[in-house]
């Protein structure tokens, strides 16, 4: 087999590039493992630090987990301990809740009797207020009739003030005439026996004695029209201070049993004056017969007198 020089150059050309690519190669790989020892150097140490830390992480963990544990126990026993307490408040809260329950239905129950009584109440006030209406319009026509009533009695009493105030006049008219009679026979006459001018001045000193009582009684029935007139002068300025009274006020002012009262004290009192000057007259008469014996023309001229008077009055 023969070859060229330029074959065989350009071959050991090639071989003498792959070998120094080789060489290239070797020496890259050589720095490649070198770097490599050192990274696995660096790798190893680290590992070795990492496995410590991670050895203490451990530790901690453990530690922490422990911790955490006995927290978590803490917890369980602190919300258990709440979950008793909070039962135990429910519980009281649930009993609270049923006595009042059974306080507010007590309560209830005694409102419904109020109420039912209340109502019971209402309605007998609403009968009593009937009934007083009734009342109160029954004592307003009694009221009225004792007005009435009561007006017809002061007009009786002033009728019969004026028939007692002229009684009273005729009575001392008549000891007057009585009087004046028993002088002139005493003048005229002649002297009786001593027994009888015993008895004149016996008849005199009652006929005095009856002339002070009968002015003592009109005395005594001027004060009480003065009185009467004071009282009615004092109720006409209450009645222009105050105004007009009602009519209860009225009639508790001066009942119906007030003028009663007041008319028979007169009429008791006329008639004890009556029958005293009749047993005066009568006692005289007795005693002095003479005094009937009076001149036809002397009663004649008395009624004459009177008749006249009656005119002048009437007319």
């Amino acid at each position: 087999m023969n070859f060229s020089d330029n074959e065989v150059h350009s071959e050991f050309n090639d071989i003498s590039s792959q070998v120094s690519m080789i060489s290239k190669k070797l020496t890259d790989m050589q720095e490649n493992q070198m770097l490599t020892n050192e990274e696995k150097s660096r790798l190893k140490t680290e590992n070795a630090v990492l496995q410590e830390r991670v050895h203490i992480l451990e530790e901690q963990f453990q530690v922490a987990e422990q911790r955490w544990k006995e927290k978590l126990d803490e917890e369980k026993c602190r919300a258990k301990d709440m979950l008793t307490r909070v039962e135990r408040e429910k519980q009281l809260e649930n009993e609270s809740s049923s006595l009042k329950y059974q306080v507010l239905e007590k309560d209830l129950k005694s409102l419904k009797a109020e109420h039912e009584k209340l109502q019971e109440e209402a309605h007998t006030l609403r009968q009593n207020q009937d009934e007083l209406r009734y009342q109160y319009h029954e004592s307003q026509i009694l009221c009225e009739a004792l007005e009435q009533e009561k007006k017809q009695l002061k007009s009786e009493f002033d009728r019969y003030k004026q028939d007692a105030q002229s009684d009273m006049a005729n009575s001392s008219e008549l000891l007057e005439e009585l009087t004046r009679q028993t002088e002139n026979l005493r003048q005229n006459q002649f002297p009786r026996q001593g027994s009888l001018a015993d008895q004149m001045v016996e008849l005199e000193e009652e006929i005095e004695s009856l002339r002070l009582e009968n002015r003592q009684l009109r005395e005594q029935n001027e004060d009480l029209h003065a009185q009467l007139l004071h009282d009615s002068v004092e109720r006409g300025r209450s009645l222009l201070a105050d105004g007009p009274p009602s009519l209860m006020a009225e009639l508790n002012g001066m009942d119906s049993n007030e003028l009663m009262n007041a008319l028979k004290e007169q009429e008791s009192c006329n008639q004890k004056l009556r029958d005293y000057i009749n047993g005066i007259l009568t006692r005289v008469i007795v005693m002095h017969p003479e005094i009937l014996e009076i001149k036809d023309e002397e009663l004649k001229e008395r009624e004459r007198q009177q008749q006249s008077g009656r005119q002048g009055n009437d007319s």
